[in-house]
């Protein structure tokens, strides 16, 4: 296979940074996660929220993304926001698989956590899918490969994955 990375996303409510862990120490491949990338290089993300807006962010996100496109033989866990720039798309892709993960939208729903209520405040489910619905069009068009998450364990998601992987080489 001629990329070198394994790049996941998902829409909220899918704890991709634990998946990616997972995965990265199964096939002892490096972990990254685009956020964490952010707040070592900048500032934590409520903090670039506060001081510079979404806009702001998707910048940061954008430089963090360049970056962790160039790695190689690495898991990379990306927000949901990864897909609202076909930039991001296209650095990621350059080197990597792109995963889809995801699963029953209102379980996601149900799932956001306290951290995530940085950037998704957890409202009701209909301003939940306002939030995904601009991108469900990427989400459904840009991966190489989507793996449906509902009810099985990060491990079993990893087996998912490795699955699908193989069936692309072949």
């Amino acid at each position: 296979m001629d990329k070198e990375n394994i790049v996941l996303v998902s829409f909220f409510g899918i704890n991709t940074k634990e998946i990616a862990a997972v995965f990265a120490d199964t096939y002892e491949m490096l972990g990254c996660d685009t956020d964490e990338l952010i707040a070592y290089q900048f500032a934590e993300i409520p903090k670039v929220l506060e001081l510079f807006g979404t806009e702001g962010y998707e910048k940061y996100e954008k430089m963090a993304i360049k970056g962790a496109g160039s790695y190689s033989n690495t898991v990379i866990s990306a927000g949901s926001t990864t897909m609202n720039c076909q930039l991001n798309i296209e650095r990621l892709k350059a080197n990597g698989i792109l995963v889809y993960l995801h699963g029953d939208l209102k379980k996601m729903h149900k799932n956001i956590s306290e951290k995530d209520k940085w950037f998704l405040p957890k409202g009701s489910f209909n301003e939940f899918m306002e939030k995904y619905k601009p991108q469900e069009e990427a989400f459904k068009t840009a991966p190489d490969i989507s793996v449906n998450i509902d009810g099985l364990s990060n491990e079993e998601i990893v087996k998912s994955i490795s699955k699908k992987l193989l069936e692309l080489t072949f």
